[in-house]
């Protein structure tokens, strides 16, 4: 399986669990999860556009001697916090501080969601009133602004976040999520992209594209992005449509809108 991945890149990469590319020097550190559940489409479509990006970074020449993309996957995201501290760990001392994270998943105003309930720092608890007598019956899937806020990524200069799920960079009610997360010390001086809306995949950055495999909910070896646009609708799926381009903050402002790195469909 490693011999595949030798074909995007003129150098030798390691393949790890599941999926660690390595260069020799040390320089930058690159961190990346897919949310895995047991809905096998949605395990596709963000592990590729997780592999997407992992190509992309290697065919730009961004990832190159020196630097290491780690990729794995996550269920309860309070588990993020102790796997971002072993890569960190294992390999800060080696390959440098850590450049970019990356999370795909469904999300929404308050973050990236789990696929299982949060274990600790959850948005809310079991047995918590979420109002007009509704009980939670489970911890929140998704973590508080306080569990993303103890996660100590180890940033280097010029570093920036990911999050491809719908509504991260959601400003309607004021204060997104990825607004929030880049007022925490642990994300001072950081760039944060998140989607304005509900985000789709497509094969493009700066449009929502689709092909037949794809709506099929097969994603493998496709090119995928995670775009946000409009709803769906009746024609949605089938159509090219626009795509909106992602916000983007630091130290708890807005800095600029752009399309994700990848793709673009050509006029």
């Amino acid at each position: 399986m490693a011999g595949k991945w030798n074909s995007y890149s003129p150098y030798n990469f390691t393949l790890n669990n599941p999926i660690n590319f390595i260069d020799p020097d040390g320089e930058d550190v690159y961190i990346h999860f897919f949310v895995k559940s047991d809905k096998k489409e949605d395990n596709s479509m963000f592990w590729n556009a997780a592999l997407t990006h992992a190509r992309d970074l290697l065919n730009s020449g961004e990832l190159g001697e020196g630097d290491i993309a780690v990729f794995k996957a996550v269920s309860d995201l309070e588990e993020l916090d102790e796997k971002v501290g072993d890569i960190v760990s294992s390999y800060s001392s080696e390959y440098g501080k850590t450049k970019e994270f990356g999370i795909w998943s469904h999300a929404g105003l308050d973050g990236p969601i789990g696929s299982k309930p949060a274990s600790k720092d959850a948005l809310y608890n079991r047995g918590d009133d979420r109002g007009n007598g509704n009980i939670a019956n489970n911890n929140s899937s998704q973590l508080s602004i306080k569990g993303w806020s103890n996660i100590d990524f180890n940033w280097a200069p010029d570093s920036r976040a990911y999050f491809m799920g719908c509504n991260t960079g959601n400003d309607s009610k004021k204060y997104s999520f990825t607004k929030n997360i880049s007022k925490q010390s642990n994300f001072n001086n950081v760039e944060i992209w998140g989607q304005p809306t509900s985000s789709y995949p497509s094969k493009f950055t700066n449009v929502r594209e689709t092909n037949s495999r794809m709506r099929e909910g097969d994603f493998n070896k496709l090119n995928v992005y995670m775009v946000s646009g409009p709803p769906l609708g009746l024609t949605g799926r089938w159509l090219t449509n626009y795509a909106n381009q992602m916000n983007i903050y630091k130290n708890g402002k807005k800095v600029e809108s752009s399309f994700q790195p990848g793709t673009q469909k050509k006029n």
